[in-house]
């Protein structure tokens, strides 16, 4: 799995064992879903942008209060 944040690198199994980055599934509620994705900056138009059960963000695009 990778992060869906634009410019982001991280992919799972590249990480070594012992990384702290977690990644987090989009919610599929379609208003927690369009506040995810209003909250980080993609450049797209996020209304051609669909649920899918493979995207998710990295731990990296949170803050600490957002856990």
């Amino acid at each position: 799995m990778s992060c869906f944040v634009r410019n982001c690198k991280n992919i799972k199994r590249l990480m070594p064992v012992d990384s702290q980055i977690t990644f987090h599934r989009f919610p599929k509620d379609d208003v927690r879903f369009r506040e995810w994705l209003c909250s980080i900056d993609l450049g797209w138009n996020l209304n051609n942008i669909k649920w899918s059960e493979n995207m998710f963000i990295c731990s990296e695009h949170f803050n600490e209060q957002d856990f």
